[in-house]
């Protein structure tokens, strides 16, 4: 479980790293701060979201909370690393005038879509894996009354 949680905190910083540095030189660093703290912060919003939705209905057990942070915080920096970077350098090549806005639009619409698609994978992921954790519960719980 160590180094899961290792590999975690791995991804989350590198995560964070990536949307600090996808912001550019050119931004001063207090704004590429808090511009990457609301990026993550709405991923992680996002996510945990999802997990909360895919929840509903589904028998508490042990150890929900401890399952909701690991899930949440193991799927924000994949959902960021993969996300993210693209859509933040679209726009700032867009301010640039490197892209025009009807390519933006298109990189966007195009990335939202995929990202919803994932969020709502996840949202089945997240249920089908704690339908296995309620069933597990029950499975030692019914081995103790034996």
């Amino acid at each position: 479980m160590d180094f899961i949680m290792i590999f975690i905190a791995i991804a989350n910083i590198i995560a964070i790293l990536l949307v600090y540095f996808s912001f550019g030189k050119k931004m001063e660093k207090q704004k590429r701060l808090f511009n990457t703290m609301i990026v993550v912060g709405l991923m992680y919003i996002l996510v945990a979201f999802a997990y909360f939705m895919s929840s509903i209905g589904i028998k508490d057990y042990t150890g929900a909370d401890t399952a909701k942070s690991i899930m949440t915080m193991a799927f924000v920096p994949v959902n960021t690393i993969i996300f993210m970077p693209f859509l933040i350098r679209s726009y700032i090549n867009l301010k640039e005038n490197k892209i025009k806005a009807n390519k933006f639009k298109t990189r966007a619409i195009v990335a939202v879509t995929i990202m919803v698609i994932a969020v709502v994978g996840e949202f089945f992921y997240f249920r089908h894996f704690q339908n296995n954790l309620v069933k597990l519960e029950e499975q030692a719980q019914s081995e103790e009354n034996r």
